[in-house]
C-alpha cells in the first residue's frame, strides 16, 4: 500500500515501525490476519528513528490502537498469526468486535455537552454527582449520571397538561 490510507472508517489494522527497514520504508500498515505489511508514505529518509516512532505512536492513537497491540500485530504479520506473540492483537480485536458501542446521549444532554463539556446540567449539578461518586453510589461519568437522573426523575416542572 502506498500513500496515506483512509482511516475515517474503523478497520482491523495498526501502524508499526518495522525494524531493520531503510529510512523511507520503516512506517508500515499491518492488517489483522494478513501476512506482511504495507509501506506508507509517512516515513522519509530525513526522519530520525525517534521521529518515525513518534509518528507511529500518533497514528495509532488516532485510530485508538494501543502500542502493545500494534507490536503484536507486527509480530503476527511477520511470524504468523498462530504465533503466541500475535495472540494479544487477535484477542484485542475479538473483544473490540463484541463490545457494543456506547449508546448515544439524549438530544438534550448532547446539546449541553456540545455547548460546554465541563459544564453542568441545570437540575443535576456536578457537586451532587461528586457526592454520589465519593459515597460509592455511582460509577457513572457525569453526563451518563445526568441521563440516569433524568430517567428516574422526570421533569418536575411539568404540570401534566
Amino acid at each position: 500500500m502506498n500513500g496515506t490510507p483512509d482511516i475515517s472508517q474503523p478497520f482491523d489494522a495498526a501502524y508499526a515501525l518495522v525494524p531493520g527497514n531503510q529510512p523511507g520504508r520503516r512506517i508500515a500498515l499491518v492488517k489483522l490476519r494478513e501476512t506482511g505489511y504495507f509501506p506508507t508514505s509517512y516515513d522519509d529518509a530525513s526522519l530520525s528513528p525517534d521521529d518515525a516512532a513518534s509518528i507511529v505512536t500518533r497514528l495509532n492513537m488516532q485510530i485508538e490502537i494501543p502500542a502493545n497491540v500494534a507490536e503484536s500485530m507486527l509480530l503476527g504479520s511477520m511470524f504468523g498469526w498462530h504465533a503466541p506473540a500475535a495472540r494479544l492483537a487477535l484477542d484485542y480485536f475479538d473483544r473490540k468486535a463484541k463490545t457494543p458501542p456506547d449508546p448515544p446521549h439524549t438530544p438534550d444532554v448532547e446539546a449541553l455537552m456540545t455547548a460546554n463539556l465541563w459544564g453542568s446540567h441545570p437540575r443535576f449539578d456536578r457537586a451532587d454527582w461528586r457526592q454520589e461518586v465519593c459515597s460509592s453510589s455511582t460509577q457513572l461519568g457525569y453526563w451518563e449520571w445526568v441521563e440516569h437522573q433524568l430517567e428516574i426523575h422526570p421533569s418536575e416542572d411539568t404540570d401534566g397538561s
